[in-house]
């Protein structure tokens, strides 16, 4: 797309923050992926976005007006960042972790697809909780992974993928998912839960039933995953 056609989108992405002056200031390369730069004017200040040259995609956004109090819970801040991913054309995408701070929520997406999440398409979203507007955005991942493709069956169930854990590991959730695994995609199980006092996720792969990958989750006290 153009400079100016980058312009007109964002106007569009952007109708319900009271745009009123939309510039493009330059280009910028991140990986792969050249973006537009474009700066909002609106009544509560600034905003930048990086929008795509390739698709018009929005790769970024961010506002710069502080959020002060909470009004939002987290529930209705999800509803809010999956309408804003709508408008924006992330379809099927599903919340898989937030976190909060009292003023601003954040959040981690990814997309769905069959009931498996593909967890290279990931796309974080802040919405602050005062206003209840999403006030930032970053989706590299996922605009630079999303393409359509099939997770395939597992040759293993659930239960003989979680007769593979670890002997005291309490697990609270469960799912398939697609995670990135040495430059390809494995389908997995995903088993949240916890183990000696901490929080893990540990991945299952679910052709071979092998361990795929164990995450520990760092800092809960505000965090959750969402299953």
């Amino acid at each position: 797309i153009t400079a100016g056609r980058a312009e007109e989108l964002a106007k569009k992405y952007f109708k319900d923050y009271n745009v009123s002056d939309v510039k493009c200031t330059g280009e910028t390369v991140a990986e792969q992926l050249t973006c537009y730069n474009v700066v909002l004017t609106t009544n509560d200040g600034e905003m930048s976005a990086s929008i795509s040259k390739k698709g018009g995609k929005v790769v970024e956004f961010n506002s710069y007006k502080d959020c002060s109090d909470r009004n939002f819970s987290v529930e209705r801040c999800i509803d809010i960042a999956e309408d804003f991913l709508d408008a924006l054309g992330y379809d099927d995408m599903k919340a898989v972790w937030t976190s909060e701070n009292g003023t601003t929520c954040n959040l981690n997406f990814a997309y769905e697809e069959d009931d498996v999440i593909f967890y290279s398409d990931i796309i974080k979203v802040k919405v602050c909780e005062e206003r209840g507007i999403v006030t930032g955005l970053e989706g590299l991942s996922y605009v630079l992974n999303h393409v359509e493709r099939t997770p395939g069956e597992p040759s293993i169930s659930k239960a003989e993928a979680k007769a593979k854990l670890v002997k005291g590991f309490d697990v609270e959730a469960s799912r398939l998912c697609v995670i990135p695994v040495d430059g390809g995609e494995t389908l997995c199980y995903e088993f949240f839960g916890t183990y000696q006092g901490d929080n893990y996720y540990i991945y299952i792969d679910a052709k071979t039933g092998e361990e795929a990958e164990v995450f520990t989750v760092i800092g809960t006290a505000q965090g959750r995953a969402l299953m």
